[in-house]
């Protein structure tokens, strides 16, 4: 991310609460936030001496939450090759950071037959563990996933940087953290959907079935 601002070019903003995107509001996961297109949710600083996209959550005044969520759908797209994205974590309770990836052809086949790839999911309660998953339909016609965990030996993710990437081929996926693979998953004949084209999101939910509800 360069700036001075998000290039519209390549980054389109998801806003509201879901419903606009055909979902149950909460986007499905009974998240609590509003995403906004707003600066105080989404700008380019200077961090550590570098441009950096900063996606912040925050209170609305009124009892809710808001928030950012980019997207590179409409813009670009990836199928295979390798993905690296350095970032750096929050800390809180609720918090539930992503970098992730949904099926290109999402209105054509709702999910999870699109295919989901998670390259990482740090939850603001836990934020020494990785959570690194595949979600799509198996040969049963049922949503299946597969997951990783990798815990740091030390120190957490809101620490520092850290570069969460993803190798992808006709073959495998492999998950890798600052260059060193953690897990590879064989792309069998029932898992279809990660032989076609995806979209990167980059976002911070807030609430939700995985993390839970904010403290305050």
């Amino acid at each position: 991310f360069d700036g001075p601002g998000i290039n519209p070019g390549k980054w389109t903003f998801e806003t509201g609460d879901g419903t606009a995107y055909g979902l149950p509001a909460g986007w499905g996961n009974n998240e609590k936030q509003i995403y906004t297109d707003s600066e105080d949710n989404a700008h380019i600083a200077m961090v550590d001496g570098e441009s950096a996209l900063v996606i912040t959550a925050n209170e609305d005044g009124a009892g809710g939450y808001t928030s950012a969520k980019l997207t590179t759908n409409g813009h670009h797209s990836i199928r295979f090759g390798r993905i690296d994205v350095r970032a750096k974590m929050p800390e809180g309770q609720g918090l539930w950071p992503a970098i992730w990836m949904l099926g290109k052809n999402k209105d054509l086949i709702d999910w999870p037959g699109c295919g989901e790839i998670d390259i990482s999911e740090v939850l603001g309660h836990e934020t020494s563990r990785l959570n690194s998953t595949l979600h799509f339909t198996n040969g049963e016609n049922s949503h299946e996933e597969i997951k990783n965990i990798h815990d740091l030996p030390s120190g957490s993710f809101n620490e520092g940087y850290h570069v969460f990437g993803l190798e992808w081929t006709p073959e495998s996926l492999v998950f890798t953290l600052d260059g060193n693979q953690l897990n590879q998953v064989p792309i069998e004949d029932d898992m279809k959907e990660f032989l076609r084209s995806f979209y990167l999101i980059l976002n911070v939910a807030v609430g939700g079935n995985l993390p839970g509800d904010p403290e305050i």
